[in-house]
């Protein structure tokens, strides 16, 4: 099951000097792009499929989230708010279609992987869009603290990500409706 705790304490890992699980800043933008990446790819290890109750780890595959996440992230100093967040939700996206457009076929005693047909999620956009908004207001207002900043940034993907939905149509015309959290 999902947690933004989990996300928020991979966060402050690489980025919050005062949080005891801080390890160091990354020293290269590469590094912070893979730290990100490595830090929302811990976050979606723990995706179950909640509706229907698949057994654990079938439904989802995380094998390419955190290329996926990684990506679409310059991390150039010189964009703005906006464009930062946009950036973000970007690699939310990427990640996230990386995840729901592969799901397990053996979750449904189906095989291959070609044998199903896996659509993005119908609320994908709003989700994208809203979690767009948010990180802009997150980056254009001033922290209080560096571990709150990250905590709400924490959240915002968290309230992105929690009950995904994806749709899949299986053969003999069956279309199954998942959602993930």
């Amino acid at each position: 099951m999902l947690n933004a705790t989990k996300l928020s304490a991979e966060l402050h890992a690489f980025h919050d000097s005062r949080s005891p699980t801080f390890v160091g800043f990354p020293t290269t933008r590469d590094q912070a792009r893979d730290r990100w990446a490595s830090a929302f790819d811990t976050y979606v290890g723990d995706l179950v499929c909640l509706d229907p109750l698949l057994a654990p780890g079938n439904g989802a595959n995380l094998l390419g989230v955190k290329a996926a996440f990684r990506a679409p992230l310059s991390l150039a100093q010189s964009i703005g708010a906006p464009a930062k967040a946009a950036e973000f939700a970007a690699a939310w996206q990427a990640a996230m279609l990386s995840i729901l457009l592969l799901g397990s076929p053996a979750a449904y005693g189906v095989a291959p992987v070609a044998s199903i047909l896996w659509f993005p999620p119908p609320d994908l956009i709003a989700r994208h869009a809203a979690l767009v908004a948010e990180l802009t207001r997150l980056f254009e207002t001033p922290a209080v603290t560096i571990g709150l900043r990250l905590d709400n940034i924490a959240n915002a993907f968290h309230t992105a990500t929690v009950a995904m939905s994806a749709q899949a149509s299986l053969p003999a015309g069956v279309v199954q409706l998942l959602t993930y959290g």
